[in-house]
């Protein structure tokens, strides 16, 4: 986790797909209670949900002769 966190925030920084939320609020609690719950599968099960919500709002086009953005990245 200590990994894919911030992988994870830098992916949805440079590639999420303007106007689309990469992470509802609801889901975030979801999984808090599931581990708390300590319920193995029902915390998986939210996790994958979780992750692939997020792999569908990102945009991996490539868009030719584009330059990243750095200050817009970390801002």
């Amino acid at each position: 986790m200590r990994e894919l966190a911030p992988l994870t925030c830098l992916v949805i920084t440079l590639y999420d797909k303007p106007n689309a939320p990469a992470c509802p609020h609801h889901e975030h609690g979801d999984l808090i209670d599931a581990i708390e719950a300590h319920v193995g599968a029902p915390a998986a099960a939210c996790m994958l949900e979780h992750l692939e919500h997020i792999e569908a709002t990102l945009n991996f086009e490539v868009v030719k002769d584009a330059s990243p953005d750095i200050e817009a990245v970390f801002s």
